[in-house]
């Protein structure tokens, strides 16, 4: 009887001290949202997604993940290019370090422009002498590290404050899990030290009161699943194969036509979308052609849009990107206005709205992409 005791007691006490040590080990991990400051980068952003399987998923599949890896191709493709004028190298090398890599292979924003950040204060009451280093460009890893740069703006880049997990201030995780719930992380400001045109452009609408101070960078261009959580999926120029773009994310869709008189096609590129600057390696073309009643094809009007004011404004830059020629920086609500005259118009059975886009700035222009096409008939017009 005693030995049945005892065997039942040891038992009791094994199940006790498992659940124990489970509880302890899991209050370890989970209190702080455990972050291992001592591993290797790419170690523990594996960790990060073994947990997180379909955020890092979608995570590798978007422009964040692949930040370092597209600078890389575009050092290899200048270097190899006749398309690039003498010098362009030198000044690509004098901006790579200071400019380039600060925004492919970012430091954690936590413990560099984010350092002491109040996460109960709202981004937006954040100005230049209370927090100047929050409107300070990012700051690059180490560059000669390469292993340690591959993952581009990864998890800790923009999650982690020390060895903890910094998130939404509205998450609906437990207290318990020691996550830092942000208002900081919550807004615009969170996405400045790389996207500054774009933040600041949008910033100045907010405060004119043109869009909402609802709209965010991450409403817009992030994906949501059908819960509508956030899958941590950005939107990009070269969206994955496996992911369709959504309307309001379709410059294109902004393209107005029509005709005047049977004689004059009206051409509106005005954006009513994209409420911010447009990205500085950002190069796009909506292209309009006459479909004629033999079949015949015609391109009737090309219109590009690009930062024509960032680069014309940089003497330094080589001739070769002074894109002001047919370019407009696309700012919100400001129409891009044309007029073509049409002398065959009752040959034209209808037209085509087509959108191009090229990979980066840089890319050749034999490389824009069809990426948008529309069928607009004369009783549309």
């Amino acid at each position: 009887m005693k030995r049945v005791v005892l065997v039942v007691f040891t038992i009791i006490m094994v199940v006790v001290g498992v659940r124990f040590f489970n509880k302890k080990e899991m209050k370890i991990l989970h209190f702080s949202h455990y972050i291992d400051t001592t591993a290797q980068r790419l170690t523990q952003i594996e960790k990060c997604g073994s947990c997180h399987k379909e955020v890092y998923e979608n995570w590798k599949k978007g422009p964040h993940s692949n930040s370092y890896l597209t600078l890389k191709k575009h050092n290899k493709y200048i270097d190899s290019s006749e398309n690039f004028p003498e010098g362009y190298n030198k000044y690509i090398e004098g901006k790579m370090e200071s400019v380039c890599m600060a925004c492919h292979t970012g430091k954690n924003l936590y413990e560099t422009n984010f350092r002491d950040i109040d996460h109960n204060a709202l981004a937006n009451h954040l100005n230049k002498d209370s927090m100047p280093e929050v409107f300070e460009q990012a700051t690059s890893r180490n560059i000669h590290d390469t292993e340690q740069l591959t993952s581009g703006v990864d998890c800790i880049t923009c999650h982690v404050e020390k060895d903890q997990v910094v998130t939404n201030a509205d998450s609906k995780s437990p207290n318990s899990l020691g996550l830092i719930k942000s208002n900081f992380f919550s807004g615009n400001m969170n996405c400045f030290s790389c996207h500054h045109h774009q933040v600041t452009t949008m910033n100045e609408l907010v405060e004119k009161k043109v869009i909402p101070s609802e709209i965010n960078c991450v409403s817009c261009h992030q994906e949501y699943n059908n819960k509508g959580k956030g899958t941590h999926y950005f939107y990009w120029r070269n969206d994955h194969i496996s992911k369709k773009r959504p309307e309001h994310l379709v410059i294109f869709n902004c393209v107005k036509i029509k005709v005047e008189n049977k004689k004059v096609l009206k051409f509106d590129w005005t954006n009513t979308l994209m409420p911010h600057g447009y990205s500085e390696c950002g190069d796009a073309k909506a292209v309009i052609v006459a479909v004629y009643n033999n079949g015949k094809q015609k391109v009737i009007l090309e219109q590009t849009i690009n930062r024509k004011d960032f680069f014309d404004a940089r003497p330094e830059m080589p001739p070769h990107f002074h894109v002001g020629k047919n370019g407009n920086n696309f700012e919100y609500k400001v129409p891009i206005l044309k007029s073509i005259d049409l002398d065959d118009f009752s040959s034209i059975n209808h037209f085509i709205i087509l959108g191009y886009v090229k990979p980066q700035y840089w890319s050749d222009e034999k490389e824009f992409t069809e990426v948008y096409k529309k069928d607009v008939s004369l009783t549309d017009l």
